[in-house]
């Protein structure tokens, strides 16, 4: 974890945190465990109260270990940009998924004419 990420959530704890008073934890009567630097500081009661209030450091503390809290994050096919995902089966983020649906609508209109068209040949023959 970088210091700007270390001291920011030292600043929400202390901010936010209902157990935090003057440096400490009431819960553990010891330190913050978030105020220190060494190993991955681990609070259950700040990671499920203090940090989900603040959803861009807590993307980013749980990130700094290579973990991802949201769990349906897609990439789209188009433009590469990262997105949360309403279905499994999504493949486009919001602002391309029209632009790829009407692309689809062309191509299968496409086979659906050049079908007709053969079908059409070959009856007239």
């Amino acid at each position: 974890m970088d210091s700007k990420l270390q001291r920011k959530i030292e600043k929400l704890m202390r901010d936010h945190c209902a157990n935090y008073l003057n440096g400490g934890c009431l819960l553990t009567d010891g330190p913050c465990v978030f105020s220190q630097v060494h190993g991955a500081p681990s609070c259950r009661y700040a990671q499920g109260s203090v940090l989900p209030a603040f959803p861009d450091v807590e993307e980013a503390y749980y990130n700094s270990f290579g973990k991802s809290k949201r769990k349906n994050i897609g990439t789209c096919d188009m433009c590469g940009e990262s997105y949360t995902k309403c279905s499994n089966r999504q493949k486009f983020c919001h602002s391309c998924r029209e632009r790829a649906e009407k692309e689809s609508r062309r191509k299968r209109d496409s086979r659906y004419r050049e079908a007709n068209r053969r079908f059409r040949k070959n009856i007239d023959s």
